[in-house]
């Protein structure tokens, strides 16, 4: 969204679900498990070379079937280009 709010920042927002539906992988290393998912939310703004971007990630479920359940975060970056 360009002018967001009719400001010099342009505004681009983000979605992304993940859901392990069925089956699980063999992989000790946190591949599919069936249950699982997660959703994360997320925001950039941009104006004349500076970046701000802040997401949330949410592990959703029971704690039965997704262990990373209590694991939501927030994280931010801010960068400017010369």
């Amino acid at each position: 969204y360009s002018n967001f709010m009719n400001s010099p920042w342009t505004l681009s927002p983000n979605f992304a679900w993940a859901h392990d539906f069925r089956g699980n992988a063999p992989s000790s290393l946190g591949g599919f498990v069936e249950d699982v998912m997660s959703m994360n939310l997320g925001a950039t703004f941009n104006s004349a070379g500076t970046q701000i971007k802040l997401d949330y990630v949410n592990q959703l479920g029971s704690f039965d079937e997704n262990k990373y359940q209590d694991r939501d975060y927030v994280s931010a970056s801010i960068s400017h280009a010369f």
